[in-house]
This record gives C-alpha cells, structure tokens and sequence, in this order.
C-alpha cells in the first residue's frame, strides 16, 4: 500500500538535491517556517546560505537575549533561548573568586538578574550550562546560593515575599531541577554541594526557606473558571518547580528524612492538593502529584500501601492448612541465620559471606504468595524477587563453597555426600599461595594465585582457608596498555596460566575491596594455611549482580511506574480481578491523539485518541495497512494503555508487530515529548535481530548498548563506536585531565607503598618506624647508645634488627609483657622478648601501611569514579539524541545511572514470556510512562539455575522463581494478583496447517491459518509431518532430573541419515533444515557425527536448471566455495553446514522449512525429564514450515497428558510408526520404507529409488539401465552427477586461473621487497618433513615476508582437497554403492558401479598440486636466498636444505600426470624436481667449512640427474613445437634457467680457491666461459681460444680457434665479476706453463691444503682436461691420490687405482 509521504524539509528551502530518489514528497507545506539559527545569533555559523536555518532579522530577534522586564511575572522564565559565551563572561564576573570572597558585596537589586541569567545560560548550550553550574558551585557561587535563602523571607509580608519568590528564588529552583542539569552525571557532585549549602547546618536554612514558600504557595489560587484548562499554569509551575526542588533535597540529602520541620512543610503541601483536589485531578498537574508522592515515600507519609487484612474466607473455598511459615533476620523465632540474614534487603551483602556459607539453616525464601510476605506491595515485591534471584545464583556458590569447606576441615567426610549437595558446576585447585600483588589504572588491585597446573581456568573464583575465610575473586583483565602503567612488565605479562609446567598463575582481583588487607597479610606473612580455590565457570558475576544491587536500590525508593498493577492490592474481602489500564500519562494530554495516517494507504488521516472510538480505529487500520486484524487490534490496544500486554503465539508476527508499534511512536515521538525508545531483550541475539529489523524499516538515530553484539551492522551504532565522534565540553576536558593526574598519582603513591610491604622487616623500614614512634629504642639499636650514654660501634647496615634478634638466648619462663619491655634497654630483653616486641613493632608498621593503602586507594577510586563520569556524560547526550536504544536487560541493569538520566518514557521488551520479573522490574524505569511487553508465557520460561525454585518442581511451585512478569499479569497464580487485559495475535503464518493443527488441540484453540501457510510437500518424503516411534534405550543417568549426559545412539544415527536424504534432494539450503533436541549431550553428538559427513551440496536453481535440461555456461557460474555453497551453487562441504542443529532452549523465535526432532529419552522409567512441560512441548512443535519428523520413544512420553495428546493426534492421521516412508520425486508410487538408520543407503543411496528410468539426461543420452548403472537412480541422479562435474571443471580452472594470478603477485612482491627485513640473519637448516620445514619457515625473523604467499599457499591447499579423486561426484557415489555391496545386506542386491575413467576430473587435480609445488619453491628459494647473503646485498648465513620431501612429491605429480595423460604437469613435475635438486646441492656451498666427501658425492648424483629430468622435460615440450596446441607453453624457458642454475654448481669459494692456487703457481689465470648448455670452463695464458675440445659435462663444442670461441660458447662475465677483487690484488702473468710438472704438483699441494670437499676435485679434474691444462689435471690426480690417504679410500674403496 502507498505511504503519505511527509513534506521535504529541503525542498521548502530549495536545497533538496535527491530529486525522485528522495523519500519525503516534493510539495510546499504551508505551515512551514524556518527557525532562527542559534548558530548565526553566536557569530558562529558557517554554512552562508546553504544553511537551513533562517539567517532573517525577524527570525534572529526572537532568538535575541531579553531585558529583565521580559521576564514572566509567575515563570520567571526569559523568552529567549540563545546563549553566547559572551553572556556567559559577563554573568561569570559577579560570581567573586576564591580571593575576593571575603570582599566580594551582595548583589542586592542584581540578585533577579543574576538568577534569571544563570537559568538562560542552563538552557541553552551544554558546555555553557556544565560551566554555569561548575560555577554556582564553587566557593563565589554558594556565597550567592546563602545570600538568596539567608534573606530573612519568612518575616516578610505577602507581597514582598511573592516579588522575591517569582523574581529570585524561582528562577533558580528552576535552574537547579533544570532536567539536562539534574541528568548530568558530571555534574551531580556539583549539585550536590548546591543542595548541601542550601540543606545548611543541620536543615535549618532549608526549613527557613521552604517554610515560607509553602506558605506563599498556600495563596495561590490553582482552580481556573475557563472549564478547558481547570487549572492556572503559572500557579501549577510555581508548585511543581519547588515541589521538584524539595524532592530532590531530600533526595541528597538523606537526614532531611527525620527532619520535622521538613516533614511539616509536606504535610502542608499535601493540603494544598486535598484543597485543589479539582484541579489537581488535571492531567498538568500529573507531575506535580508524583512529586508530592515521592516526598511522602521518603518521609513515610501519605495513604499506607494497601496492606492484607484480615477476614474470613470467600465462600466456596476449599479448606487450607497453613504451615508458620519462617521470616527473615530478626523476625525469624530462632533469630538470624547468620550475619548476612536481614529483614532490609539493602543490608544484604550480594555475595555470600563465611556466616553464611557455614550455617546449617535454610535461608528465608519469599513464597509466591503475597499473603505470606513479610512485607507488603512493591516492598515485598522487590524483597521477594531480590532474596530468589540471589538464591538461584549467589545460592549455588554458598553450597559449593560450603562443600569444599568442609573438605578443608574435614578430609574424612563424605565425597559423595558433599558432591549430591552441591549444585554448581566447580573445579577445585589445591596447593595454594598469593604469589604476587600490583595494581594498575584499569582494574585497580590485582592479586596473582598459585596453584597446582589445571587443565582450564574461568570466571569467578572462590579462595578458602582451613581456618574459615572466604574471598571471592573475578579473572583481572590485562591493562589495556601496559607500556603506560608504569615501569615493569605488568602482572599478565609475567604470570601466565602455562608459563610453568608444575604451578600454574592466575592474575585476579578481589570483587570486595574490605578483602585487600587480609590477602596483603597472607601474601606477606609465613603461614602454612591450607587454601582451596574453587571454580564457577558457568557463574558469570556481572550477569546479576547489577540486577541485584538495583533491586536493593529500587526497595529504597519505591520509584517505580504502575505500582498499582505490579504489587498486589486486592485482598479476600475486595477480591476484583481486573484493572483498568489508563492511557500513557503523556497520551492523556488534552488534544493529544496518535497520527496513523503514516501507516494507512491514503485518506483520510487516521488518528487514535485513546479510549476513544477504539474499534473503527482498530477495523481502519486492519483495512488500510497492512496488519491483519489481531495485530491492528494489538497495536491500537498497546497505544491506549500505559501497561500493554500482547500475547503471541508461534508464527503470529509479534516481532512485525513491535516494529510497526515502534514506527507509530517514532512518527509521534515530538507530539508526545517521548525521548529515546528504550528497546530491550532478555539475550544479545534477540536485541541484535530487533534492532536490525527496525533498520531494514528505515528507522534512524538506533544506539545499540552492550560489548557482547555480534551483529556486523549494528557495528557502527555502538554507543562505544558513536561516543569516539563526540566532542568533549570545556569542563569535560578540564575534568578530565584534572582527574587523569590525580589517578596517575594515586597509582605511583599504591605502588609505592605495595612495594613497601614487601620491606617492613627490613632496617630501613624498621629504623623509620622506631625513630617516629620509638626513638628510645631507635637509639638504642641504630645509633648504638649503650646504658651509659656512650655510642657504640655499629655493626653492618642492613643487619642491625637481624643480628639483635638473634643476638640474646631465648630465655626461661614467659616473657615479660610489652608494657614491662617499653622501659628496658634492647640489649637487656631476652631472644623471646625481643621477638615478642619486634612482632608489635612489625604489626604496627603493617597496619600503618594497610591504612596508608587504603586511604591512597580510595582516593583512586574516587578519582576514577568522577573519571568515569565524564565519559558517562558524553554517552548521556549521545544517548539523549537517539530514536531507539537497544540493550540486554541487563545491559540495562549494569547501565541504570545512565539509562535513568535519559528520561525515556517509553519501553518495550520482546519476549517478555523469557524475562525474568527480577530483570524487567529493573527495566521498569521511574520516567516510563508507557510499557509495551510482547511475549507468550505458554512458549519458554526463563531460565534459572536452581531447580528447587521452579514451577517444574513439585516443592518449588511455591516459589515460582521461573515465572515472568508477563505470565503472572496475564495468568496469575494466586487470588490476590489482578489479571491485566491483554492483546492476542490470533492468525499464523509459518505452519503448514497440518502442522498447526497439533498446537490448536493442546494450547491454542483459537488459532487460525493465513492463506500463505499452503507450503509444498517436504521433498523425498512420504509425509510432512510423521513420529518414528522407536524403543532404542538412552545413554546416561536416568535418575537425574537435570542433565546434560543423555543421549541416544539410535536417534543421532537415524538424524543423521535423515539429514543427508533431505539435503541431497537438492533443494534446502543451511537455513531450511533444523535439528532440534532437548539435550546438549545429543546436540554435540549430533554435530561432531554431521560435521564429518561430507556431501555435495546443491541448492534450489541449480535443480531448476536441470529440470529445463538447460546447458550451464560455464563462464557465468558462480564461485564453488564451501563458503558460498549455500547461496546458489553446489559444492562439497559437511552436513553440519547444511542445516542448523539447536537445542529446544536455544531455538524460540526462530523456524525452519523442516525441522528434525530428537527426543533422546527412552528409559524403563518413563521418565521425560525436562520435555514433561508443556511450554518447551510448544516451542518443539511448533518451529516447522513446511515438515516435522519427531523421532522418539512414544511409551516414555505419554505419561505426560500433553504429549498424549499429541502422540494420539498423530495415530488418528496416521502418521505414527517404526517406519519412516520416504518418496521418490520421479517414482512416487515407489514403496521406500525405513527403520533403521542403514536403509537410507540400502533403500535410497542417493535420496531416491533404485527402478530404471527411460527418461532423457540433461546432456541429452539416455539413462543407461539399472544393470549397468548398479542402484543409481537413473535420470535424476546421472544427471545431478553430470552437472555436477560440469561445475567442477569450471569452477577449477576459473579458481586455479585466479591463485595463479594472485601466486604471480605474491611472487612479485617478494622479488622487489629489499626491506630491513634482512637484517640480523641467521643459519639455516631446513630438513625433516614438509609440515615441520613450512613449520621452521613460519618461525624465521623473515616470515612476515611471505606473509601473504602463505594465505595463498592454504588457499592452494584448500582447493586442492576438494579436486581429489575421493571427493569427486562419481567416486563418492561409487564408493558408497561398493560400502554397501560389501554389507551382508546389500551383497546380493547391488551391482558393481561403474563409470568411465574420463568421468574423474585428475587434471583439475593435478593443476592444483602442481600450482601448490610451485608456491612451495617460490617460498624456499627466497628463503635460501636471502640466507645466503643474496638479498639486498646483506651477508648471510650458513644454509643446509635437504628437499627430498618436495622431490617425492614432485615424483607423484609425474606419476599421475603420466598415467593420466596429463603432459603439461608431466612437465611441471620434472622441472621442479629439478629446481629443488638445485637447492640440495647448493645448500652446502655458502661456507669454506670442509663437506664431506659423502655428502659431495651425494650431490653430484642429484644434480645429474637433475639435468637428466631437464633433458626428459625438453624432449617432451619439443613434441609440441609444430603443433597448433602446446600444452607446455613456457616451460621451455624455465627448463633453460634450471639448468643453468644447476650448471654453476662451482660455488664462489671454490672458484676463488682455484683461481688463488693457479695465481700462486703460475703469474696469470686467464678468462672463463659457459658450453651452450651452460657448464663453465677456463681458459689460460692470454685467456682466449686456441684450441677446440669437448665438455666432459654435456658434450658440447668448448674453446675456440684463433682468439675466437666455438659456436654456443659465452664468456660467463658473471664468474669473472665475482674474482674481481682477487685479482686486483695480485697481479698475474699472462702465459701459463701448461707441462711443468713441479708447477702442477704446486697447484695440487695448494688445493690439496684447502677446504674443498672431495666431491669437487673430480669436477676440478674436468676443468684442467680442457685444452693447454691437461697434464696439470693428471699431476693434480696423482697427487690427491698418493698424498691424502682418506681421500684415497674414499676415492677408490675396492684399493683399485685411477685409470
């Protein structure tokens, strides 16, 4: 339906540039006006005229500041609103400073003026407000506050004093109870200190004052004669602002309570309402009532909450015995239980204390009954929900703690005794010690604990003593940054969970601060105390321990909106049971009426006055919108009660409904002055999807609260995220840094004095404390006086305490007392006396420490409070500019402060069934003026920890801790609790009818189906809905009532298969399928068993695409990534990410197309366990769409009258058995019939039947018969395989086409990266497997560099997984089908199935791998390289590579390429063989460290048969040169660069070794030259060609004639740069004498002598056979041979000589 748009703001201005793209309407508003810009009237504004404010006198004169005759005779408020720092300075200067104080004059007749200004300036811009305040509260300021209420009021007449109230004191009450002022965390210690000056010495000047304005209050006339408006505003203001004045004196300052003179002026002020009753019943002076009403709680005044009477039973009822009941404290008979057992629960420590823990006595648990309290309405409602929700989780930690404790006392009791009684989850760690103690800025004082080394540590902690200490700790975050606390590494950084293999370290803090001194007593002292630690990690403290201490708070004031509603007040004799909800206060307003109009199709406007022509209201909006006609119903009965309740059951769009209800209120947000929308959920999940549903309706200004969202696009809304873009205020910033120094110097002082208390033994310490407190003995051991006066010599500084102590025998008898010992002389005091006194002495330096700790402690926690005010200020005015706030309840509880300053009117909590009352009674703020709750209390109950408090349990229905708010309005439970209206959605639009015919028997009669719910037929299934019936018996303890152990083989199996059938029909995507359990033993059975079942996976268009028989353009196919394999293609990927596996408690509020039940319990018992209530029976029944499959024992569950109900409606249609039926899609009439988890595979292998089909494939052949194709159905299956392999051939070489590209980048980027990255090398050994030398790489200095190669390489890997044969469409289906043939069940009823080779798609394989080898050498040849001094021109270091690892795999690659015909990776394959070869045999050269001959020889072999896999690779590209294909496109280059590398195997030192030893026997060394195929060679005397020979290396034509080389020789210049230097430094000859035979033993001695390794001498050898050095190479072989005996064995081991 069109929306009405509203008129564009922009385009009355001209400005609107979004021309049809905008969503407001192009159309003149003729009530539209530009306001004057407050920023033009402060010189301030900047945008000219694109400004969209008016820049027009006329507009600027009614921003302009007033005279003081403006002012209004009753208001005493100016007309204008703008405020320039100018008006600020001058209004400043008569505040005096604190050094004219004592000069400074009254104001005299400036006094209105100055009030009237200072009201202006709070009015107007925050940080001018924030300084205006700061200023009124210093010392000039108050000298002002006691010159206005110390004028002497009281003694003058009426008309002197009505001057003096308008002109004077009402401006500034009214500045004072400014709202933005008295929100204002940053600025409530200065309001404080205002209303303190005000309160005066003991209330007196309060009294003063208040007195006479009660008195000036009780003249004014309050009723008017005009009938519209009953009551005078100006009067009405003049009440509520000094009623709001008082209230909040009281409010600071508590003594005022007990002030008679204060409590007189409330009773008068109420007489002034009993005399005006008429017009106070206006809706103007609502807010004047609560004032008056707050102050009446506060002094104990007004009308009694209504209170049970007393009086005979209703006639009817049924007889009672009552049972005297206990009461709390001391109102029990046996008095209090402990020293935590209070009446008042504000007394009550949140934690337990050790009283607590170890007394025997029941705590006082509140029934549900009222009548039973101790206490009366909303008191005894919040001390009922407080001392519940404590028990249900501080409870489980006093139990646990006692059961440990008593295991300290008493090792003997017994474990299995103590392990029944204890019902939270712990780990107990012994063998314990404080280790360590620091304090940082972020977390305050942390205390490190040794332990014994755990297997885990979590959360809350628990430290007990033998001797009965208890201390509760929370894990202490790490500083956020350390560098800036101080010098030292922080304690994180030195104690660490794992850092010790024996004692293990947790770095924690004391959540109370009282704990500090006795744990610094433990850390410092030499006990030997026996502690436990103990363990809570499912408690987590700030999950209620916020909730808790608001409850106390709010049991304090009682401010709480619909009190009537919320606390009982009916009674036996007045036993009503309906209320009537009011309207909103603010929708009470005289011509107030909601606009709808923005919600309907088109004229005329709709409107909704509450009360008022409801149901037209309600059929119009259900006509013209598109609600149906119970949501149209729910949301005009919402607007119209303050209170409203709207019950949705499952499917009826209650989520829908709140978005339209927020929408409305948004539209009307300013005609109703609501402020923010307080929005909150019971879970993160529930509040991140509401808010983002509201996104998706366009609404604007959403604030999400809380650090636990996990919504990517609620990120930016983040209250965290939008305070970072607010701008601090000048007195922010001055706070600010003024409280950051004085923070940063408390700390330096803590620090301090904690590392002092490791010193109070010592002499320094020791000789301070005597010298102040005991001189005599300072003297006496320090300076060395003797009895006579005479100073001696002193021993060694240091020792002086240690040697006294130990300097006299210990003495018989006792010692003397210490009184005695003050007056004797150090030396004379016997060794016990003197450790008697030196333990006072130490006690005293101790607790001296402990106070100065204390003190420096808590001033850093005011400063960091104050601290934290300033950023709670920013949030306020971020939050103060939102729509919609949205926050966990508590979220809400951990923030209440600040939600509460916010003055939010309106609420509105989601699942209102699944909250907790103790939660939401909290969200309930004092400013909410409208609550909208939207929940089912027949869905889910909230959860809670203790089960003994639920009304699951036959012994806690008493208690009823679990019931919500939500349900106890609309379903009380007891006779006194009024039963609230409330809304129900009544049409659905998830279940199939079928579906919710089974919750229309049993909870929702009158439940109704939308026309949208017809849903097709659960694909490969007989039925839609069906309950397998089974009698597999349960794993786990049966006689526990609440556990997370039970399982059930049989259903996870059966699940599992069932899964696999639906998903392999093709066409549910991970979001349709839903597997729900009660258990979480069977949830993390059933994942694991999905999560390893692999299958492909294809989705609804690719089934279309086969049905049209439409062939795949392979171009255009989307990406088969698991990633995306859900969204519109197939790929491999596990069932696990095929559907959504969920607990019951886990999965309210969401759905599925087809949901899988697994029931798990089956016992001989027949016990149910927690599936025994009917609300978790409802949320399990009614999640489905489309199709339900309960899979369970039927005998066990129909104890419970509800799931008989349900098992009997399900025999009546037939859909119960032991025999699941499944349905071909292509053979319907096909009986398929399951009942054990193995006839999935035997019956329908592949989600359909085994009969031959005739009908045509996709690729246009034939279905082959069922002989030939085995039990494959025919058409749809071969079809599905043939798409799918067509997909996988695109998908590879799309995906190989792009890491290829992104592999070439990587390789780029390292090439050209020259960086310091280089520096600070070390040696390198790379050998062992491939997995530990990527391991060592990823260990370097260097590794950041191939930071990115190696995301490329797990890419690689990952893409080459899902190409292996396995996992290939016709394998897996072949694989499957031989599984089963080998089963006794299918050996003689399935075939062979078989399919041609070409069907597996190796190539796409094989370019994987070889794309991986390939990423693999790029990543060790820069490795090698930069270690060997190669990059950048840095020095590196000694290099072993050992590659066979990556050669074995380069062997498989050719292997496989062979076999399949595969030449390109034949090719691959070889080459990087040979590269790797390459880097083996070069690895050992970087060093003149003598190689084995071994390892030389070894080399050698490699490297020539490295150059024989070149050779093989070359013949194989030269197959292809004439050919229009050629699958070895490139490689012949690469060929040539291996074997060049493989060619300069002659390393740098053996070059230069040979070079020196032929320059040292002859005077020249001639020039050196590469074969064709790259092998080096020299040649002597003038260093050119004279003759021509053969290279004994390949071959080839070497040397030359007449100074000119042989065809394909080439000077290797590069060698020759590389002897530079030598020979510079020698200048040599240019003949060599090639026959002298002493010369060429010269040359062999010198090489002989040198380091090289023996492997080379025959390489050697072959360079001196060239031309002219042939008699040298003989003289240098014989001489090896018969001068180096171990060369000689290793050269010849048989003793045979050289040829």
């Amino acid at each position: 339906m069109p929306r009405k748009l509203k008129p564009c703001h922009y385009f009355q201005i001209g400005i609107c540039n979004k021309g049809t793209q905008c969503t407001y309407a192009h159309v003149m508003d003729p009530n539209f006006k530009r306001k004057g810009c407050i920023h033009h009237a402060q010189g301030k504004c900047k945008r000219g005229d694109k400004c969209t404010y008016s820049h027009l006198k006329e507009d600027m004169d009614q921003l302009s500041p007033t005279s003081p005759s403006e002012v209004d005779h009753y208001s005493g408020a100016v007309s204008g609103a703008a405020t320039t720092e100018a008006d600020f300075r001058q209004w400043r200067y008569q505040v005096p400073g604190a050094d004219r104080i004592a000069t400074a004059r009254a104001l005299g007749t400036a006094t209105p003026k100055f009030w009237q200004d200072a009201l202006r300036l709070v009015s107007g811009d925050a940080g001018i407000r924030q300084e205006t305040i700061t200023y009124l509260a210093s010392n000039g300021g108050c000298l002002r506050i006691l010159e206005l209420a110390g004028q002497h009021v009281q003694l003058r007449n009426n008309a002197q004093f009505s001057r003096t109230f308008i002109m004077q004191i009402l401006p500034f009450f009214k500045t004072i109870t400014h709202t933005d002022v008295t929100t204002s965390i940053i600025l409530a210690p200065r309001l404080t200190t205002i209303y303190n000056v005000l309160y005066g010495p003991d209330g007196e000047r309060a009294v003063s004052l208040f007195a006479a304005v009660v008195q000036y209050l009780q003249t004014l006339t309050f009723n008017e004669e005009d009938r519209s408006n009953p009551i005078s505003p100006s009067s009405l203001e003049a009440l509520e602002t000094s009623l709001a004045a008082f209230e909040k004196l009281v409010e600071i300052n508590t003594a005022a309570r007990v002030h008679d003179g204060l409590k007189l002026s409330v009773e008068t002020l109420a007489l002034i309402f009993e005399d005006n009753a008429e017009a106070m019943a206006s809706f103007a002076s609502r807010p004047t009532q609560r004032h008056l009403r707050r102050l009446q709680q506060r002094f104990g005044l007004g009308h009694a909450l209504p209170q049970v009477c007393s009086g005979s039973a209703l006639a009817g009822e049924p007889a009672v015995f009552e049972l005297a009941g206990e009461r709390p404290g001391e109102l029990s008979e046996d008095g209090p239980r402990h020293d935590n057992d209070h009446v008042d629960i504000r007394e009550i420590s949140i934690l337990p204390t050790m009283q607590e823990v170890q007394s025997s006595r029941t705590e006082y648990l509140p029934s549900a009954d009222p009548r039973e309290w101790h206490l009366g309405g909303l008191e005894g409602l919040f001390d009922r929900h407080f001392r519940l929700l404590r028990e249900d989780t501080v409870g489980q930690l006093r139990d646990a703690a006692k059961v440990e404790l008593e295991r300290l006392q008493d090792d003997s009791a017994n474990g299995n005794d103590r392990h029944k009684r204890q019902t939270a989850r712990t780990f107990v760690y012994h063998n314990i010690e404080i280790a360590d103690i620091a304090f940082d800025a972020s977390s305050g004082i942390n205390f490190v604990i040794a332990f014994d080394q755990p297997e885990a540590l979590q959360r809350l902690t628990c430290l007990l003593s033998v001797e009965g200490d208890v201390t509760f700790f929370v894990a202490s975050p790490p500083p956020f940054n350390a560098s800036k606390e101080g010098a030292g590494a922080p304690l994180h950084q030195q104690y660490k969970l794992w850092s010790d293999a024996q004692r293990a370290y947790t770095v924690v803090k004391p959540v109370m601060h009282d704990d500090t001194s006795t744990l610094l007593e433990r850390l410092l002292g030499d006990s030997d105390e026996d502690l436990s630690l103990v363990e809570f990690p499912g408690v987590l403290l700030p999950a209620f321990k916020p909730t808790l201490q608001a409850l106390q708070s709010m049991s304090e004031t009682l401010d709480v909106p619909f009190g009537d509603i919320l606390a009982p007040t009916s009674t036996l004799n007045n036993p009503g049971r309906h209320i009537n909800v009011v309207p909103p206060a603010y929708a009470a307003r005289p011509g107030f009426s909601f606009d709808l109009s923005s919600f309907t199709d088109a004229e005329p406007a709709l409107h909704l006055t509450p009360g008022t022509n409801t149901e037209h209201t309600i059929n119009q909006l259900a006509r013209r919108s598109t609600l149906d006609q119970g949501q149209a119903e729910a949301v005009v009965r919402s607007l119209s009660r303050s209170l409203a309740l709207i019950q949705g059951p499952p499917g009826t769009g209650k989520s829908y409904t709140g978005v339209q209800l927020i929408k409305i209120l948004l539209a009307n947000k300013l005609a109703g002055g609501l402020g923010p929308i307080v929005c909150v959920c019971f879970t993160n999940h529930a509040i991140d999807q509401g808010l983002e549903r509201l996104l998706d309706e366009g609404v604007q200004h959403v604030i999400r609260i809380g650090g636990s969202s996990k919504s990517e696009r609620l990120a930016d809304v983040d209250l965290r995220e939008v305070f970072q873009r607010l701008e601090l205020t000048k007195t922010e910033k001055n706070d600010r840094w003024r409280l950051k120094g004085q923070a940063h110097r408390e700390v330096e002082e803590i620090n301090h004095l904690l590392g002092l208390t490791g010193q109070t033994h010592t002499d320094v310490q020791m000789g301070t404390y005597l010298a102040a407190h005991y001189p005599r003995f300072h003297d006496q051991l320090f300076v060395g006086i003797d009895d006579d006066g005479f100073t001696k010599v002193q021993r060694q500084y240091g020792k002086v305490v240690d040697g006294w102590l130990k300097g006299a025998p210990w003495g018989f008898g006792l010692p003397r007392t210490i009184d005695e010992l003050l007056n004797v002389h150090v030396n004379h005091m016997t060794g016990q006396e003197r450790r008697k006194l030196y333990s006072l002495w130490l006690t005293d330096i101790r607790t001296e420490l402990f106070g100065k700790l204390r003190t420096a402690t808590d001033s850093y926690n005011q400063a960091k409070t104050q601290l934290d005010a300033v950023r709670t200020e920013q949030n306020l005015r971020v939050l103060k500019q939102a729509n919609i706030i949205g926050l966990t309840t508590s979220g809400l509880a951990r923030n209440l402060d600040l939600i509460r300053r916010i003055g939010a009117k309106v609420l509105l909590c989601e699942e209102a069934g699944e909250v907790l009352e103790a939660h939401l009674l909290t969200a309930l703020l004092p400013s909410i003026e409208h609550a909208i709750l939207i929940g089912d209390h027949q869905q889910l109950r909230p959860h809670i920890q203790n089960n003994d408090l639920s009304t699951e349990n036959r012994s806690g229905a008493q208690y009823s801790l679990d019931v919500s708010l939500f349900e106890r309005l609309v379903q009380p439970q007891d006779v006194l609790t009024q039963v609230i209206p409330f809304s129900i959605l009544s049409v659905q639009r998830r279940m199939h009818p079928s579906i919710s015919q089974l919750l229309r028997k049993i909870q929702y009669p009158h439940l109704q189906d939308a026309p949208t719910v017809d849903h097709p037929e659960v694909m490969g299934m007989r039925h839609r809905l069906f309950w397998l019936h089974h009698e597999h018996k349960e794993i786990g303890d049966v006689d526990t009532v609440v556990s997370l152990s039970h399982t059930n083989e049989y259903e996870m199996d059966m699940v599992a298969a069932l899964v696999k059938h639906l998903v392999s029909q093709g066409i549910y995507s991970s979001e349709d399928v839903a597997v729900i359990t009660p258990y979480l033993g069977q949830l993390r059975k059933i994942r694991k068993r999905l999560g390893a079942t692999f299958n492909i996976i294809l989705n609804d268009r690719d089934i279309e695409k086969l049905h049209k028989g439409a062939d795949v353009n392979t171009d255009t196919e989307q990406t088969l990534t698991e990633k995306t394999s859900h969204k519109g293609s197939s790929a491999r990927g596990t069932l696990l990410q095929a559907l959504r596996p969920a607990t019951v408690d886990n999965f309210q509020g969401e759905e599925a197309k087809v949901v899988i039940v697994s029931l798990v319990r089956s016992n001989a018992n027949n016990k149910p366990g927690f599936l025994r209530t009917s609300n978790r029976i409802n949320v399990l029944l009614s999640r489905a769409q489309h199709g339900m499959y309960v899979i369970g024992d039927a005998n066990t569950m129909s104890h419970v009258p509800m799931w008989a109900d349900v098992i009997s409606t399900f025999r009546q249609e037939g859909l119960f058995g032991m025999t699941l039926e499944l349905c071909c899609p292509r053979h319907k009439d096909t009986p398929l019939q399951i009942t054990v988890p193995d006839d999935f595979v035997r019956i329908a292998p592949e989600a359909g039947c085994d009969l031959p089909c005739d009908k045509q494939l996709a690729c246009g052949h034939a279905c082959k018969p069922l002989a030939q194709r085995g039990s494959l159905r025919p058409h749809r299956e071969r079809s599905l395989l043939d798409e799918s392999t067509k997909k996988l051939i695109a998908w590879s070489n799309r995906t190989h086409s792009e890491l290829s590209d992104r592999l070439a980048s990587n390789q780029e980027e390292i090439l050209t990266n020259t960086g310091a990255d280089f520096t600070q090398i070390k040696d390198l050994t790379l050998r062992g497997s491939l997995t530990k030398q990527v391991a060592t790489v990823k260990k370097l200095k260097i590794s950041k560099r191939y930071r990115k190669v190696f995301n490329s390489r797990n890419t690689i890997q990952s893409f080459a997984d899902k190409l292996r044969k396995d996992e290939q469409p016709y394998q897996r289906v072949r694989d499957m089908v031989e599984t089963l043939r080998r089963s006794k069940d299918g050996a003689d009823q399935l075939v062979e199935f078989q399919f041609a080779s070409s069907e597996l798609q190796l190539r796409e394989h094989l370019q994987a791998i070889s794309l991986l080898i390939r990423c693999d050498l790029i990543i060790y040849s820069d490795v090698v390289a930069v270690h060997k001094g190669q990059g950048a021109g840095r020095a590196g270091g000694a290099v072993s590579v050992e590659t066979s690892a990556q050669r074995t795999r380069c062997d498989q690659l050719i292997t496989d390429a062979q076999s399949s015909l595969n030449v390109r990776q034949e090719v691959e394959g070889q080459l990087f063989w040979a590269k790797f070869a390459a880097m083996d045999c070069d690895s050992f050269d970087v060093t003149l460290e003598a190689v084995s001959p071994v390892d030389s020889l070894r080399n050698q072999t490699i490297n020539a048969e490295a150059l024989q896999r070149l050779r093989d690779a070359e013949t194989v590209c030269k197959r292809f040169v004439d050919r229009d294909t050629d699958p070895t496109k490139g490689l012949m280059e690469e060929i040539q660069d291996a074997r060049r590398t493989l060619n300069e195997g002659l390393s740098t030192s053996e070059m230069r070794t040979v070079v020196t030893a032929m320059t040292k026997e002859f005077s020249g060394t001639g020039h050196w030259y590469r074969c064709a195929n790259g092998h080096p060679f020299t040649v002597g005397e003038c260093g050119m060609p004279m003759q021509l020979a053969r290279c004994p290396a390949c071959g080839a034509g070497i040397g030359g004639q007449h100074h000119q080389p042989t065809e394909g020789v080439q000077a290797a210049h590069d060698i020759e740069r590389q002897l530079v230097d030598l020979r510079s430094e020698t200048r040599v000859q240019q003949s060599l004498i090639v026959n002298d035979i002493e010369a060429s033993t010269g040359i062999a001695n010198s090489l002989a002598s040198s380091s090289l390794s023996f492997g080379r001498w025959r390489f050697f050898s072959n360079i001196l056979k060239m031309p002219g050095m042939l008699s040298m190479g003989l003289a240098v072989l014989d001489y090896a041979y018969n001068n180096s005996p171990p060369w000689r064995s290793e050269w010849s081991p048989n003793g045979s000589t050289i040829s």
